[in-house]
């Protein structure tokens, strides 16, 4: 009787555990592997003016579109080259490092690689402008991939709501 019990025990147990895994992988499966975000905005300054601000890691760290949390100290450096492919900044903190390398400087956008705590082109940022009335329409993408973890992770902490 004892032995009966268990084994029904154990099978209950299982599938429940195969059922549990199977809405995980359907859950995971569901989630976007990749991610796009835009937004736009206008400017009253030149394009020209806009690209050299844009363009330059010591202004990009002026209005960091990442702002440190607060109480959160972090350390910025810069590399010796401050515009053009190949410059980058880079913000430490407690909480990991983040450094954003230029990887595309053309008249009417710059693209910006973040590698985060190592991993390599964890993602990329496009800011494009161009001319619109008097002054410059400026547009922010935010792209990646998102690895296994962060589909799991992305109704619960997606990025769209934290921007």
């Amino acid at each position: 009787m004892a032995s009966t019990r268990r084994r029904t025990f154990l099978v209950v147990s299982v599938s429940v555990l195969v059922a549990l895994a199977s809405a995980c992988v359907l859950f995971i499966g569901s989630t976007p592997s990749s991610y796009r975000i835009s937004r736009a905005g206008a400017v009253r300054a030149s394009p020209e003016r806009v690209h050299a601000v844009l363009s330059d890691v010591r202004e990009l760290a002026a209005w960091d579109p990442w702002p440190a949390r607060p109480g959160v100290a972090r350390t910025t450096t810069f590399s010796t080259r401050t515009t053009g492919p190949g410059a980058w900044v880079q913000w430490s903190s407690r909480g990991g490092t983040t450094r954003m390398t230029v990887v595309t400087d053309m008249p009417e956008y710059v693209e910006y690689r973040d590698d985060v705590n190592g991993r390599f082109d964890a993602s990329r940022q496009r800011f494009g402008h161009g001319r619109s009335g008097g002054g410059t329409t400026v547009e922010w993408t935010f792209a990646g991939d998102n690895d296994l973890v962060r589909r799991a992770l992305w109704p619960f902490a997606g990025l769209e709501g934290r921007i």
